[in-house]
């Protein structure tokens, strides 16, 4: 890194990332710069650490509490700089990175998707979701099977998240579900509120409201 961007900034410090780079610090606030000098991580956290590659992990301390938050400098998204805490729990070089974090005491999963050139949905955190997020999560979480992922992008007005977790891990949300066309043909057909997790599709609680 060219030493005629030193005088812009307190400190810089060389990086050991793939990413060339430095971190760079001007009064008691840090942030990240590229090998030209530009400003690629805001200069206004408390901490700032290279978690690997081109994965940068800033913290700002607050009324003396700490949070956390990711920059991919690559891929060119951030995790909002919120959370207790962020594990990374598996990479893709093209596609995919997925993080657990926590916030206030609970475990949110985030999912980042993105596809060769652009990002294809910045980041999933449901707990903090707007419906039409929801809607897209919990469609690909049920892509496996016809009637619930039917019933979610049927009835998208009749989804919401409960504040509970499976013992899985996964979220327990209430549904509106309708089963398959065959079915009601067969005079077998149902439909009411279900309460189901996420992940392992253990049912809570089926309420029907309507059948044949």
């Amino acid at each position: 890194m060219g030493n005629n961007n030193q005088y812009l900034y307190d400190e810089l410090e060389n990086s050991f990332s793939s990413w060339e780079g430095a971190k760079a610090r001007i009064g008691d606030k840090w942030g990240y710069v590229d090998g030209t000098g530009n400003v690629v991580v805001p200069l206004k956290y408390n901490r700032v650490y290279i978690r690997c590659d081109d994965i940068i992990e800033v913290r700002k301390i607050v009324e003396g509490k700490q949070f956390r938050g990711l920059y991919d400098l690559r891929r060119g998204f951030m995790l909002p700089c919120v959370y207790k805490k962020i594990e990374i729990k598996g990479r893709d070089d093209e596609e995919i990175l997925e993080c657990e974090c926590w916030k206030h005491d609970h475990y949110v999963p985030v999912v980042v998707k993105v596809d060769s050139k652009k990002i294809v949905n910045k980041t999933i955190d449901i707990r903090m979701a707007s419906n039409d997020e929801l809607v897209e999560y919990l469609s690909d979480c049920f892509e496996d099977d016809e009637e619930l992922y039917e019933s979610v992008k049927k009835y998208p007005e009749r989804v919401s998240l409960l504040d509970q977790q499976c013992p899985c891990g996964g979220h327990v949300i209430r549904m509106y579900y309708r089963s398959s066309e065959d079915s009601w043909q067969n005079l077998a057909g149902r439909a009411g509120w279900l309460t189901i997790c996420t992940k392992c599709r253990r049912q809570y609680g089926f309420l029907c409201t309507l059948m044949n």
